[in-house]
């Protein structure tokens, strides 16, 4: 599907549509954890939204809506995956928001300009505090936020793969270590301090870990991640707590 397909004059409903269904029968469940234990990719449909997508949001009340800043975002490097697991792409129809859950179908509305888009949730962010929601460069184009960067938007939620005040599973990084011991010794403070707590030492040698990189080079409003300064100078940080 062609970029300039994706980005065809699209307006969200006026009319009253029927009533909304039920969160659990509004999306299909999420993919099972794999073999291994790790969480399976949430897919998003090619291009970020579907025809389906798009009947199911003309004829539905939004669940939940909310307003805020939106910028854009690209990657860094080519092939690098989003949160949902899948290949990040500039052309396809998704957002980044930091809880909604993964797959969640939204519409975002530029309350300057109108212009409105139906996209996907797929990827974690912004990681700046006074920034709701990150668009790919398709999806900013779709709603007047390229050239202008930053824009007030609101976010209509549709429909989401788990009920939005629950979510799904959650796992937070909070440190990395060359040293097993050290990362032991963390996550005993850690246990002594929050007790009743779950962490997990997640060996992963030779790979690079780091901690979260925060928002990185700006262009235009928008944002490229970098990676975490131990992992630019190319130590491998094999331990995870």
């Amino acid at each position: 599907m062609g970029i300039d397909k994706l980005l065809a004059p699209w307006t969200a409903p006026e009319a009253a549509p029927p009533p909304v269904q039920a969160q659990t029968q509004a999306y299909p469940p999420l993919p099972a954890p794999t073999p291994s234990g790790r969480i399976a990719p949430t897919p998003a449909p090619p291009g970020g939204v579907s025809a389906e997508d798009r009947s199911f949001v003309k004829t539905h009340r939004p669940i939940l809506s909310e307003e805020g800043l939106a910028t854009w975002y690209t990657a860094p490097y080519k092939g690098r995956k989003a949160a949902n697991g899948e290949v990040f792409s500039d052309q396809d129809l998704t957002a980044a928001h930091r809880t909604l859950p993964m797959g969640s179908l939204i519409v975002v509305t530029n309350l300057t300009t109108g212009q409105s888009a139906a996209m996907r949730i797929t990827d974690r962010g912004p990681f700046v505090e006074d920034k709701m929601i990150d668009l790919t460069i398709a999806s900013a184009k779709a709603t007047g936020v390229y050239r202008v960067g930053t824009a007030r938007v609101r976010v209509d939620v549709y429909r989401t793969p788990k009920p939005i005040y629950t979510g799904g599973r959650w796992c937070v990084q909070i440190g990395a270590f060359t040293s097993e011991r050290k990362a032991n010794k963390f996550k005993e403070q850690l246990l002594r301090k929050y007790p009743g707590r779950q962490s997990d030492r997640v060996p992963r040698r030779g790979q690079l870990l780091g901690s979260h990189p925060s928002s990185g080079r700006q262009s235009r409003g928008g944002r490229a991640y970098r990676p975490a300064p131990a992992a630019r100078r190319g130590r491998r940080l094999p331990y995870a707590a």
